[in-house]
């Protein structure tokens, strides 16, 4: 999963969603996503893209956050994965769930207070943050 989040490579990403959803036909979205909180709020909120250009602003000491390609495709699988498992009937598993989102959501907050002191996050990260999180900022 980490690598896909680090490609910009188009192949490379339909190639990880071809295993990815052969994975899923085997485990479920729960085990495939759901286990590390961690992980998810690394791949949803770390730089991994080219460098934006800097421009002489006011907020010169600061620079602009980036993404890549895989890493927007693993955050759409992950909300993919959310609304499959909401739909899915199975309480047991929609529990962890919700365990693991109101965790997520606790520990995006952290992450993002922290990368708002070190760079211009932009629109992008904050959207990340919250569709990982599953909420809006709107």
């Amino acid at each position: 999963m980490i690598a896909c989040v680090a490609s910009d490579s188009t192949q490379f990403v339909v190639n990880y969603l071809s295993v990815l959803s052969c994975l899923e036909a085997h485990m479920s979205l729960v085990d495939l996503f759901m286990k590390d909180v961690d992980m998810i709020c690394v791949i949803a909120m770390t730089d991994v893209g080219p460098e934006r250009p800097r421009s002489d602003s006011p907020t010169q000491g600061l620079k602009w956050g980036s993404c890549t390609v895989g890493q927007c495709v693993i955050i759409l699988e992950f909300i993919y994965a959310i609304k499959k498992l909401a739909s899915s009937g199975d309480k047991h598993r929609v529990e962890i769930g919700k365990m693991f989102l109101i965790d997520l959501e606790r520990k995006l907050g952290l992450y993002l207070i922290a990368k708002v002191r070190l760079q211009i996050t932009g629109f992008s990260a904050s959207v990340r943050a919250s569709l990982a999180a599953g909420t809006t900022v709107f």
